[in-house]
């Protein structure tokens, strides 16, 4: 299992290789190579004390943090040749419900995504994306991503017990399930996943 924390949350498990991505680097300053991307806004609903938001984006190769702007804005830094690659953006924060969205060029300056309480305050949330990586080397830092899948099945075992999932429109999918370990299967594939304790962790499945 390879695991990264990024933040408070949102943690990333890679079930497979993949290949011709340029990762995201947000830190550097825009330039004549550089595009920013703008991403919608993230609110709490019955926000916590010291509770926030954190915004994670996958572009096909690592899930990296978003920038958050003094306007309260979130933006991604990407080489221009690769602003049009797909890409899947992660909103979460703990005792939160999360949230996936396929990202846009373009968003407008009130739209925004609100995340809900969790209505159970045991376990946390699985979620993740099914896609089918690129094969190509692609100049100029394209994405590793050729298309997101619909309607995978996703199986996860835990003991005895078994939870489905199918995958939506951008090929993400979301469980509920107790804080523990559980195999993740997806067309063959195994992988453990470690699911946190009132947090979230992202899986992604590349699927040939």
């Amino acid at each position: 299992m390879n695991q990264i924390m990024l933040g408070a949350t949102a943690s990333l498990l890679l079930m497979g290789g993949v290949t011709a991505c340029t990762t995201l680097d947000n830190t550097a300053r825009p330039s004549a190579n550089l595009a920013r991307i703008n991403l919608p806004r993230c609110t709490l609903a019955a926000a916590k004390v010291g509770g926030e938001c954190a915004v994670k984006v996958f572009d096909g190769s690592a899930l990296s943090a978003a920038q958050h702007g003094e306007q309260g804005e979130w933006f991604i830094t990407v080489p221009n040749e690769s602003v049009t690659g797909p890409r899947i953006a992660v909103y979460s924060a703990p005792g939160y419900e999360p949230q996936i969205q396929s990202m846009k060029i373009t968003v407008r300056d009130d739209e925004q995504i609100v995340l809900k309480p969790k209505s159970d305050s045991r376990g946390g949330y699985l979620t993740g994306v099914v896609f089918k990586k690129t094969e190509e080397k692609m100049a100029g830092g394209a994405c590793g991503i050729e298309n997101f899948l619909a309607n995978k099945t996703v199986i996860v075992n835990r003991v005895r017990a078994r939870f489905t999932a199918n995958t939506d429109s951008i090929g993400s999918f979301q469980m509920s399930l107790p804080a523990g370990r559980y195999m993740v299967h997806v067309e063959g594939d195994s992988r453990e996943v470690d699911v946190p304790d009132d947090d979230t962790v992202f899986v992604v499945i590349p699927v040939n």
